[in-house]
């Protein structure tokens, strides 16, 4: 493979860029940065059979909409599976679609491939930039808890993460376009060196998308999972003790109070059920789960963080 069409990052970034693109092109088959992203990756770890799968769906996709001009790089993509007589054929329509001086050309043609490096405010192949005002991420990560970290974070559910922002899309809370530049975001930010709480309210929250609160209540109804506000609850240090701090950055959930035998624990991911699991387990104690707004989570996390590193007896 041509190192330009190679994903950057480790293979766990490259299968992650995988699991995410095989959502949405169950979502959206005619999908073509997906289905090439696809194509790319699968070669990438080995499974050419996979690689030459969606390389001739993307051509297909490009012969029923009749691109001439995307024809010309499929053409050439399709040369590495030339021993196949399907794909012969299909080489052969594409050359019959797209003009032969642009033809002549394709050497100087170069297709952005999905790259989970590509910096999260650029905007996604094939697609327009977003407003400034939508797009822009920088002032709202500042306040984002991020430790320095030399390797990805492996604690993400990407896929729990790609399930909710699904879900929210079955019940029109945004569509097929929003949905696909979520899972594209929550896949770039999964293949970053640093550690933050990566979930679909907070790339909503990042993006200053409007139909932020829309989602968090329509998620909190269809899940069982009221929303609270955090930011009314002073989290004491024993309370913020009960999870590491890793743990609550990585999956998205804080124990913020407790009662009794019970804690209230509030979390990212209504619809993740083995998270449920693991902080009853971390914990030791039955929990009750709440919805929390992404801003008030991390604010909340910063509070914990400032909590557990001042010295005990400076505790009020």
């Amino acid at each position: 493979m041509a190192n330009d069409e190679e994903l950057g990052g480790s293979e766990e970034e490259v299968w992650n860029a995988i699991i995410a693109c095989e959502q949405i092109v169950e979502a959206m088959p005619t999908d073509r940065h997906s289905l090439r992203t696809l194509s790319n990756a699968y070669e990438q770890v080995g499974d050419l059979v996979k690689s030459q799968e969606y390389m001739i769906r993307l051509a297909e996709v490009v012969l029923a909409e009749q691109d001439a001009a995307a024809a010309v790089d499929i053409q050439k993509r399709l040369t590495k599976f030339s021993g196949d007589e399907s794909v012969l054929e299909l080489i052969a329509s594409l050359r019959a679609l797209s003009p032969a001086d642009a033809l002549a050309e394709a050497d100087d043609v170069s297709v952005p491939l999905h790259d989970l490096e590509i910096v999260a405010d650029s905007p996604a192949p094939g697609k327009d930039a977003a407003p400034a005002s939508s797009r822009s991420r920088s002032s709202t990560k500042t306040r984002r808890i991020r430790t320095a970290s030399t390797a990805p974070v492996t604690g993400v559910n990407l896929t729990e993460e790609i399930a909710l922002a699904w879900s929210l899309h079955e019940d029109d809370v945004f569509d097929e376009e929003e949905y696909s530049d979520i899972v594209e975001d929550l896949t770039r930010l999964s293949g970053g060196d640093t550690e933050l709480t990566i979930s679909v309210f907070h790339v909503l929250g990042d993006r200053q998308s409007p139909k932020l609160e829309k989602a968090l209540t329509t998620a909190a109804a269809a899940h069982g999972t009221p929303i609270i506000a955090l930011s009314s609850f002073a989290i004491a240090r024993e309370t913020a003790q009960l999870l590491s701090t890793e743990f609550m950055i990585r999956r998205g959930v804080i124990p913020y109070e407790v009662m009794g035998n019970r804690v209230l624990v509030a979390i990212m991911n209504p619809l993740d059920k083995q998270l449920r699991k693991d902080v009853e387990q971390a914990i030791g104690l039955d929990c009750f789960f709440y919805l929390v707004a992404p801003a008030e989570f991390d604010e909340a996390l910063t509070q914990i963080r400032e909590t557990l590193e001042r010295d005990p007896g400076d505790d009020d």
